[in-house]
């Protein structure tokens, strides 16, 4: 069992190639499994856009840079997308009351604006500097005042400020 897992440590993480050595070492197996290539590109996000705001109403007030409250999570799969994002809104177009979430609880493959309907001008905003798709936008935020901030998470579909998201 200890050569095995030492096997599996070595085998460039590819299981087949791991199952095949542990079940010739081991006699329970013929050993005539293929491995899986170590430089085979990871599979895809797969994208399964949840469903978006209908009731966004692009056409209204806006919220001065000043008055935007959001907070930024990185669920792209590149490092430094939310800081990149963050360094953006502060220094350029002043949305001074910013922060940076950190990683994404997981990688996601679209972004994602979720606010509350309260925070309508400020999303308007956003949606506008960012170029953000109707899919991204969530209205079922739960926060209660118009200080608690809305929640920015970048996917996969996101690859810079000014750049086109990609599509599903």
């Amino acid at each position: 069992m200890v050569i095995g897992g030492l096997l599996l440590l070595h085998g460039a993480g590819t299981p087949n190639a791991a199952a095949a050595i542990d079940a010739t070492a081991t006699g329970t197996g013929t050993g005539t499994s293929a491995p899986v290539s170590p430089t085979a590109p990871p599979p895809s996000p797969v994208c399964t856009p949840e469903p978006a705001d209908t009731a966004f109403a692009h056409a209204g007030p806006k919220a001065q840079p000043i008055d935007v409250r959001v907070t930024v999570l990185n669920g792209s799969g590149t490092f430094g997308q939310a800081e990149a994002v963050l360094s953006w809104m502060q220094n350029t177009v002043k949305y001074l009351r910013t922060s940076n979430g950190g990683p994404a609880p997981h990688n996601q493959p679209l972004t994602t604006l979720v606010y509350a309907p309260n925070h309508i001008a400020q999303a308007r905003t956003l949606v506008a500097a960012l170029g953000l798709p109707a899919a991204s936008l969530h209205g079922n935020g739960t926060s209660k005042g118009l200080r608690d901030p809305m929640v920015l998470t970048l996917g996969a579909d996101f690859h810079g400020v000014g750049k086109a998201f990609s599509a599903c």
